[in-house]
């Protein structure tokens, strides 16, 4: 029944040459157009010193070193960088991979300061405080320390991260193709022998997420391929997984489109939800502006972690730099259950409909 409606549902696309050209050239001009426009705002400087933070062990050595007692005393007060400590070399050390910290300081008498930093999107801000330890501890300089251990992770570019972070925000506006089918075919009075079928229904909506799929690994195929031919990104060794991300929010905008469209009867106003919701998942996303900007914008640090999109974009960024994080599993939850929430609440509300009959 499934793979009925699905055939129903290409054909239907593919007569709509609007819709077709919707779907293969708003990524080609959105993905180019924010790559160079906001190209400004990968800038070296970005996440700089603010609410930096610097991680040591063990625990004693800021009451027992009255060198580095002075340095973290220092630090905090001429600059807006936190000093405290980790529970181990390994929480230290992981802290700094997961960019929640600038640095690690270790030490011991025998081997004296152990420095470990990450290049990885806050490259001038380590390697100054690496120099400014260097010298407050009485070192010429960051390569006098006992050992100076650097992750040596590329930095990422305007292309590289708008490429990646605008992708999904492109996908979530096929909702708006999917959800105006549902105007046509109520008023086409298609829907209404659907939702007497209650197998059909499933089926129907099924048949939708599975043509957003197609439509959305389109999408995805062609930013790929004018990334990597015209802006020189390479997807890295990851790519299978970075597909999976934009596939899963790919079948998010046909479940999210089918149930506005139901929920909101007016198409005029059914657009500018969608507009409204792809805007503020952009922005609180990354979309719009670099992560690590927002990040450091206190109030907004908070609010853009109920963006879907952020953990998608910041996990996407980081897979394509070789880190498998945490944040990639979270997005792939949050779409999921977000997929699934809004297909149950569009069979709900087609049963009621078919009530009220």
């Amino acid at each position: 029944m499934i793979l009925k409606f699905f055939v129903f549902e290409l054909k239907k696309l593919l007569k709509r040459k609007g819709n077709i050209a919707f779907i293969v050239l708003l990524p080609v001009a959105i993905v180019l157009v924010f790559s160079f426009i906001l190209r400004s705002y990968m800038t070296p400087d970005v996440n700089f010193f603010n609410h930096a933070v610097i991680l040591y062990s063990p625990a004693e050595l800021r009451t027992d070193n009255e060198e580095f007692a002075q340095f973290a005393d220092r630090i905090e007060s001429d600059m807006d960088i936190e000093v405290t400590s980790a529970a181990s070399e390994e929480e230290g050390k992981h802290a700094v991979d997961q960019q929640k910290a600038a640095a690690w300081i270790g030490f011991d008498s025998q081997n004296g300061y152990r420095y470990y930093a990450s290049e990885y999107m806050e490259q001038d801000a380590s390697k100054l405080i690496r120099v400014l330890f260097g010298e407050m501890v009485g070192k010429g300089s960051a390569a006098d320390i006992t050992e100076t251990e650097i992750l040596n992770v590329e930095r990422t570019n305007a292309n590289e991260y708008f490429v990646f972070a605008e992708t999904g925000f492109v996908i979530l506006f096929l909702a708006i193709i999917f959800g105006l089918d549902i105007f046509n075919e109520r008023e086409n009075k298609t829907l209404s022998r659907i939702i007497v079928s209650r197998s059909s229904l499933l089926s129907y909506i099924g048949s939708k997420m599975l043509l957003a799929l197609l439509a959305g690994i389109l999408q995805v195929v062609i930013v790929h391929f004018i990334s990597a031919t015209f802006l020189h990104v390479s997807w890295g060794a990851d790519t299978g997984k970075i597909y999976i991300q934009y596939a899963l929010i790919a079948m998010f905008t046909a479940a999210f489109g089918v149930f506005a469209a139901l929920l909101v009867k007016n198409k005029t106003l059914f657009q500018q939800v969608i507009i409204v919701v792809a805007s503020l998942f952009g922005f609180l996303g990354g979309s719009f502006a670099p992560i690590s900007t927002l990040e450091n914008m206190k109030l907004v640090s908070y609010c853009i972690k109920i963006s879907p999109l952020y953990w998608t974009n910041k996990s996407l960024i980081e897979l394509h730099k070789g880190i498998m994080s945490s944040s990639y599993y979270v997005a792939i939850i949050i779409w999921g259950v977000l997929a699934l929430a809004f297909t149950i609440l569009s069979i709900l509300m087609t049963k009621k409909e078919e009530t009220a009959r």
